[in-house]
């Protein structure tokens, strides 16, 4: 029986040996091995813009240790046509305002002593915009005052772009109970007589492709009354012409009630840049006159109420006009009609823009007062009769000339 039991005790310690022996060199073959990729890499969390992803890397196998590393891309909305992300290499990845519309993947790659080897995640959902949340609010700058213009910003906004925005301006009580502005919907609003003694808030209404979001900012001061303050220049009116009336019209203007005019009108230089104040020119209406040919006008308007006072001055106008000479009384030829004697004409009468010069061209022409021609080098306002005009009449142009343009006016036939 002894016999027998030593038997058994050997074989049992001899198939112990050998299977000890088989795991050790299957522990030794799998000591050797480069990583392996048992259950895929995947993406964990919720695709939109501004929230974190994070990389499941999944499981691996091989020689220990194994060390990991990530490359996020950016693909289409159907997973292809992927593109790394640059310093997208962490096991996180906060996703951008350029994901929006994109899916994401994230590659894993790992590494031992043995070598290496990468798998790539399934994308992710579609990227999905994020709605708007106010990081803070919308501020009032502007003096609190009739007249003044106030303007809101916008704020400070935290989603996905772009985003747009609206406007309205509240008027509110000392109560702090705020009504909508009619029409006052844009991020600049003037103060009215009617904001006195009321204070002004603006909501601000930002949009983006997700949805809206409002916020309201801090109401003003009190508004108080205000001196005036030009909201449109002044303006001419009338005929550019000398001898005819302008009229200033003062142009819009706000601040408290009530407002006075004054005037002043400018004689500027036609290049511009250069103006200068008409003496005793300080009525709503001028009179234009030679002073002011060739020269451009202007007027300032003077604004005045119990607060203050403030200026405006309109936009220049184009050249002054001369009046175009005008003959009222033929030019006139005397003299004895014989051989040597000298001739003189006058002028005539005209009207028009002073100073007006005169120019003559004396003519020669038929016995029956036709046919005129010039004589040529006879110019001036005499002339003397030779031979060569014995039985034929002289006739003489007037040109009379100034800043306006030229006119002509002939004699009568001698």
């Amino acid at each position: 029986m002894r016999g027998i039991k030593a038997v058994r005790l050997a074989m049992l310690a001899s198939l112990s040996l050998a299977c000890c022996a088989s795991a050790l060199v299957a522990t030794t073959a799998d000591a050797a091995e480069g990583p392996t990729n048992t259950s895929p890499p995947s993406v964990s969390g919720v695709a939109q813009d501004g929230l974190s992803l994070k990389v499941v890397k999944g499981s691996w196998s091989g020689a220990t240790p194994i060390v990991y590393s990530y490359q996020w891309s950016r693909c289409d909305a159907a997973g292809s046509s992927c593109a790394p992300i640059e310093l997208a290499k962490k096991a996180a990845y906060r996703v951008a305002h350029v994901d929006v519309g994109h899916t994401l993947r994230v590659a894993v790659k790992a590494s031992n002593s043995e070598g290496q080897s990468s798998e790539t995640s399934q994308p992710s959902g579609l990227v999905a915009p994020a709605p708007l949340v106010k990081r803070k609010n919308p501020a009032i700058s502007g003096s609190p005052r009739d007249g003044q213009l106030l303007t809101v910003n916008n704020g400070l906004w935290k989603g996905t772009p772009p985003e747009s925005y609206a406007y309205q301006w509240q008027s509110c009580t000392r109560a702090g109970v705020c009504t909508d502005i009619p029409d006052a919907t844009s991020a600049s609003y003037r103060a009215t007589t009617e904001a006195i003694a009321h204070k002004l808030r603006a909501v601000v209404t930002a949009t983006n492709a997700v949805g809206h979001a409002s916020a309201a900012s801090r109401p003003s001061k009190l508004i108080t009354a205000g001196p005036p303050v030009s909201t449109a220049a002044p303006i001419i009116a009338g005929s550019l012409q000398e001898g005819q009336t302008l009229a200033a019209g003062p142009g819009e203007w706000a601040g408290t009630a009530p407002i006075s005019f004054s005037y002043q009108w400018l004689r500027c230089s036609v290049g511009g840049g250069s103006c200068e104040e008409i003496a005793g020119a300080n009525a709503s209406t001028y009179t234009l006159s030679v002073s002011d040919l060739a020269s451009n006008l202007a007027v300032v308007v003077t604004a005045s109420n119990a607060q203050g006072a403030a200026s405006a001055t309109s936009g220049e106008t184009q050249a002054v006009l001369g009046i175009l000479p005008t003959n009222t009384a033929l030019p006139s030829i005397s003299g004895l009609l014989q051989d040597g004697s000298l001739l003189s004409v006058t002028s005539g009468s005209w009207t028009g823009s002073e100073p007006i010069a005169y120019e003559y061209q004396w003519q020669l022409c038929n016995a029956l007062g036709q046919a005129c021609e010039n004589l040529k080098g006879a110019t001036g306002s005499s002339f003397n009769l030779d031979p060569s005009e014995i039985g034929k009449t002289l006739a003489v142009v007037v040109t009379a000339t100034n800043a306006a343009g030229s006119t002509s006016a002939t004699s009568s036939i001698t």
